[in-house]
């Protein structure tokens, strides 16, 4: 009977962090946190034993994306990063 109540108490937990919003969900995204534009600088590596370098910076957090994920098409690994709001938002 121990069994049974420590899997209900997992199913449970597991039911509960599958139901709360991770925190910040509702503007989760940097455009509505700085209510403005923002810049996003996009990094990429051809492999994980060589340094991260800079590829680019955009305004348009969709444009940064879609070049990550053309990086990683290219076979490289790749990401973007908020660097800071526009000036004077």
């Amino acid at each position: 009977m121990h069994w049974f109540r420590t899997a209900l108490a997992a199913v449970v937990a597991a039911a509960a962090c599958l139901t709360v919003p991770p925190a910040g969900a509702a503007g989760s995204r940097p455009q509505e946190l700085y209510r403005g534009h923002c810049w996003y600088r996009v990094y990429y590596r051809v492999c994980p034993k060589n340094p991260w370098c800079y590829y680019a910076t955009y305004n348009d957090c969709h444009r940064a994306q879609g070049v990550v994920d053309y990086l990683h098409f290219q076979g490289c690994e790749a990401y973007y990063r908020l660097v800071a709001p526009e000036p004077g938002s």
